[in-house]
């Protein structure tokens, strides 16, 4: 049987590496999108909040709130070992990652805002294209997704 010690370290790497994942969501946010120095703030305390919080939880219910040493040590080192492990690997296919994350939400967008036309487009004065050829030069990109297909 563990002691209360170490399972508070074991605990705090656990906690460490979650907040290495949950810094990873700000991380793709910075390199996908630009930034000013306000959103960059605003990212910041949307960080820090949260973790302060849930490291006083987490010190509040394992160890009645004292604060030891060695679990920040192992807060510290969980994220860390997030960062070594996990972290670069989701480093090095982030291009790729942000990229097919862009796409997905770019055609759930067409195909959105299609179905909403397609099903209100007797009640427009405008219509969407029933011609093929037509169709085929506004959405020519988008055929496979039968966008033209009325």
């Amino acid at each position: 049987i563990p002691s209360p010690d170490s399972f508070l370290f074991f605990a705090a790497i656990a906690m460490g590496f979650f907040f290495g994942v949950y810094y990873e969501f700000f991380r793709f946010l910075r390199l996908s999108l630009p930034h000013t120095s306000w959103i960059i703030f605003l990212e910041d305390l949307l960080f820090f909040l949260p973790i302060s919080v849930l490291s006083i939880f987490f010190h509040y219910a394992l160890s009645d709130g004292v604060v030891r040493w060695f679990s920040l040590l192992g807060i510290v080192s969980g994220f860390l070992l997030y960062l070594g492990t996990l972290g670069k690997v989701l480093l090095f296919f982030s291009d790729t990652i942000i990229k097919s994350i862009k796409k997905i939400i770019f055609y759930a967008f067409i195909i959105f805002f299609y179905k909403i036309l397609s099903r209100f487009q007797r009640g427009f004065s405008f219509s969407l294209p029933h011609n093929r050829r037509a169709c085929s030069k506004r959405f020519q990109k988008y055929n496979k997704l039968f966008i033209c297909q009325i």
